[in-house]
């Protein structure tokens, strides 16, 4: 199975917290990528969309989300351990305005900032695309773990 390694349990809290508050239609997942953990604070929409898209899950699939804070591409091939915590209080956001890319295997991400909309004209589900452009960067596409959007809008 392309995803043996997959395990989804049920944690405690992290420290890394910034309100007591805790919203019930959120969630804390944790996500090994590439060799690399990723946290996110979201609904729990998207851990139900990402849950369906692992199990469906063919070779050189992405999972994309768009939220109301910016928009999620998983590579779910790089996909090696899911940690979900469903009660959890919020954790403060790491990600930068803009694109930022992290590629299997390397710890320091690719920072591109924000990115007109004809710099950024990517069909995830062409799987006949070797390479994925965004701004003046190409990266492979099997390379690519995650892409983070964080909407420079959003109030968060």
């Amino acid at each position: 199975m392309m995803f043996k390694n997959l395990r989804a349990m049920f944690s405690a809290p992290h420290e890394q917290t910034v309100k007591a508050q805790i919203d019930p239609s959120k969630c804390l997942i944790e996500i090994q990528l590439g060799g690399k953990m990723h946290r996110f604070y979201q609904h729990s929409i998207f851990l139900n969309c990402l849950e369906k898209s692992i199990i469906n899950a063919s070779n050189d699939e992405f999972f994309v989300y768009s939220g109301e804070t910016g928009r999620y591409v998983i590579n779910l091939t790089h996909v090696e351990f899911v940690s979900v915590a469903k009660v959890a209080s919020e954790i403060t956001g790491v990600d930068l305005p803009g694109y930022t890319v992290f590629l299997a295997g390397r710890n320091t991400p690719f920072i591109l900032g924000d990115l007109s909309p004809d710099q950024v004209s990517v069909d995830f589900s062409d799987r006949t695309q070797q390479f994925i452009m965004l701004g003046t960067h190409f990266f492979k596409r099997d390379e690519v773990a995650l892409i983070v959007y964080k909407d420079l809008t959003s109030q968060q």
